[in-house]
């Protein structure tokens, strides 16, 4: 992310300095190309560009000396030179030196921020761990409303008793079935779509483990 300007005063001032030079550059070069496109000096479709992050003017090599400045680099092919005009070179220097202003303000402010945060490292932490627990209840209670789900009763006995239960990731089928089981024994397996002992226990599997998340966590 980027540091807002307003982390500082001085950041800010930093910041609107850089954007003022930087479109004083802008007018200044777009004025000398204007004049050297009228010359013939620079084609018609040529624009200032970015090198080693300084704003040049692409030129022909066999051009380069009709535009007072400094040759920074050449393209690949060797078509084209990226001068510098002599008008800009103070105003890049001060963009150099206001960006390494910029870097230094920014590692103060981090640096400051870390030091205030850091004693509040533990309580952060914790309520972290409060919101996600608080996440983890609230999207239960929103699965429970979309599936139409009931808090489940226990008793100290060894039995399921179901009255229209719905398997939650098959529930769009309407699978409504009714079980009830006493002491390991299946006394009686319901299904609208027939008898499938099986599908029944993979509910009576999930069951237990959404009243085991429901009751321990």
């Amino acid at each position: 992310g980027k540091i807002k300007d307003n982390a500082s005063p001085e950041l800010l001032r930093i910041r609107r300095e850089l954007a003022s030079t930087t479109g004083s550059i802008s007018r200044s070069l777009n004025n000398i190309l204007r004049m050297a496109q009228s010359e013939g000096y620079v084609d018609k479709d040529v624009t200032p560009t970015m090198r080693d992050g300084r704003l040049v003017i692409p030129v022909a090599p066999g051009m380069k000396r009709k535009i007072r400045g400094i040759v920074h680099d050449e393209s690949a092919t060797g078509k084209t030179v990226f001068i510098e005009p002599a008008e800009v070179v103070e105003a890049n220097n001060r963009i150099r030196e206001l960006e390494g202003e910029e870097r230094r303000e920014i590692i103060r402010i981090l640096t400051e921020f870390s030091a205030t945060v850091r004693p509040q490292v533990p309580a952060i932490l914790q309520s972290y761990e409060f919101l996600a627990e608080i996440d983890f209840i609230r999207s239960k209670a929103l699965f429970g409303i979309d599936i139409k789900g009931v808090k489940p009763s226990f008793e100290s006995k060894q039995a399921i008793d179901w009255f229209e239960a719905v398997h939650p990731l098959l529930q769009r089928y309407n699978l409504v079935k009714e079980c009830r089981i006493r002491h390991h024994h299946f006394f009686q397996v319901m299904h609208r779509m027939g008898k499938k002992p099986s599908c029944c226990l993979q509910d009576f599997l999930m069951s237990c483990l959404r009243n085991y998340v429901h009751r321990y966590h």
